[in-house]
């Protein structure tokens, strides 16, 4: 673990240092050279931590390993080198389908500067996720949203300058108010408890009372970065003003690491609400009761997203206006049983996998074809142009949409199954609405690529490296919905 994230900022530094202004900025083979470099840095950071895990307890058990050090600020276990690897190994695929951007005919609007902010973002990441300390933790924060306002005023796509200009501003002046609250959340935690440690929150919050407030704050926070609604007006404005590349980064990986990093904090938010009775004028009632506290918080903010990501679905044309709100649905399914970390962790590993592929897609189609898909009605007809995106496409919104026996129905499975065994059935009416709702707009969008006519007939030709990248993922949710669908009954032995 030491050596995978420690390689990855001596690297970046290494880069940044040695790498002239004027060659990053140019748009000739430099950039494949950087791209192909930083992915090489992050492979080798990657098969660094999964050497780690030889020396750690079983993942299956997600126990913690004792692994702490820097004066007890970063400690590394089992469960953050999993989360590690499977960020680092999104960003290695999307480094990937960057490389051939960096020569190909959307030269022009990736450069490699880009590819660096986007190391500086894994770094930060890194941090984020294995420290135990807030005063790592804030600092790992700011470097994290740093790097993200680099990356979404680097590049703005041309058809609208103004939009796009505003819709960065609006990311970076929300995103700074918010990270106030997670400040302050902070300082009233150490005012509260006299430490800034982790663990040290966690046994003075099994011991004593703590109000409430300062995590309210923090959630806030977190909860406006995932674009979870109400708060979630920034991410199709921002996600449809910028390149899809960068789209594609901002939807899977920074969204990734806050999940996991939820999950991480998930002991100590535990505690906090079992311990608040008094403060809350609740006295007598026992701790579970106490404990749906804040489980509530996300019911409410997941039900609000499945309500506003399936309606807003539907008035969608913007391919990547699609997306987003296909994002914040399904985080609404997440939020939903946040309180489970394998659900949440299976649920989060499918979904992004997803996304990727049909990322995968709408690049290939738009870098070797000069054919920038900014609307869904460029795909009209894709069926005619090339059958084989065309069938791609449409396995992975069925997946996305939850039909069986795909991969994408399982995790929708396990989410109902949680909400039945505890009883939450407004929500899951709810749920089902929404995914019915959602299947329509899918459907929809599957049509378009199947039985529209085409704008143009001419035929879409993909090279055979991101063919068979493609070929991979959509064999990945295929296999895998056949393999979940033969041990349906004992696939969830985590849901009690």
């Amino acid at each position: 673990m030491i050596l995978g994230w420690g390689l990855l900022t001596s690297a970046y530094g290494t880069l940044l240092a040695i790498s002239p202004v004027g060659a990053i900025r140019s748009y000739d083979r430099t950039g494949l050279i950087l791209v192909r470099t930083i992915s090489l840095i992050i492979l080798a950071a990657i098969l660094f931590e999964v050497n780690t895990l030889t020396y750690m307890p079983s993942l299956s058990h997600m126990t913690e390993s004792a692994c702490v050090f820097l004066d007890g600020t970063i400690k590394c276990s089992s469960t953050s080198t999993y989360l590690i690897i499977f960020i680092m190994s999104l960003a290695l695929i999307i480094m990937q389908l960057g490389a051939e951007g960096a020569t190909g005919t959307l030269t022009s609007r990736i450069s490699g500067e880009v590819f660096l902010v986007m190391l500086t973002n894994l770094v930060a990441i890194t941090y984020v996720l294995v420290a135990i300390d807030w005063l790592v933790t804030v600092v790992a924060w700011e470097l994290f949203n740093l790097s993200l306002y680099l990356l979404v005023s680097m590049h703005r796509t041309a058809h609208s300058q103004e939009i796009s200009l505003s819709s960065s501003v609006k990311y970076f002046l929300l995103s700074a108010y918010t990270t106030t609250f997670l400040l302050l959340s902070i300082a009233l935690l150490y005012g509260l408890t006299g430490t800034t440690s982790y663990d040290g929150l966690i046994m003075i919050v099994q011991t004593g009372e703590l109000s409430l407030w300062p995590f309210y704050l923090m959630m806030f926070t977190f909860l406006f970065k995932l674009g979870a609604a109400p708060l979630h007006s920034w991410a199709p404005d921002l996600y449809d003003s910028l390149p899809p590349y960068i789209t594609l980064w901002l939807l899977v990986v920074p969204k990734t690491a806050v999940l996991f990093l939820l999950l991480q904090l998930a002991p100590a938010l535990s505690g906090a609400l079992v311990i608040t009775g008094e403060s809350l004028g609740l006295e007598g009632m026992d701790g579970s009761v106490l404990q749906g506290t804040i489980y509530n918080l996300f019911l409410l903010f997941g039900v609000s997203s499945m309500v506003i990501g399936s309606i807003g679905l539907s008035s969608q044309w913007r391919m990547r206006r699609f997306l987003a709100y296909s994002s914040i649905a399904n985080l609404g399914f997440i939020l939903t049983v946040i309180e489970s970390a394998p659900v949440t962790y299976y649920y989060i590993t499918i979904y992004m996998i997803t996304t990727l592929i049909v990322f995968m897609i709408i690049l290939s189609i738009s870098v070797e074809n000069g054919i920038n898909i900014d609307r869904i009605d460029q795909l009209s007809g894709l069926h005619t142009r090339n059958p084989g995106l065309a069938y791609a496409l449409a396995i992975c919104f069925f997946s996305l949409a939850g039909t069986p026996p795909l991969i994408g129905f399982y995790p929708k499975l396990a989410v109902i199954t949680m909400l039945l065994n505890n009883a939450n059935y407004a929500v899951l009416i709810v749920l089902v609405i929404a995914s019915v709702l959602s299947a329509c707009n899918y459907l929809s969008v599957i049509i378009t690529i199947h039985l529209d006519k085409p704008t143009y007939y001419e035929e879409l030709k993909i090279s055979y490296r991101n063919a068979l990248m493609i070929s991979v993922g959509i064999g990945l949710i295929i296999v895998g919905g056949v393999y979940e669908s033969t041990n349906v009954l004992g696939v969830y032995p985590f849901i009690g």
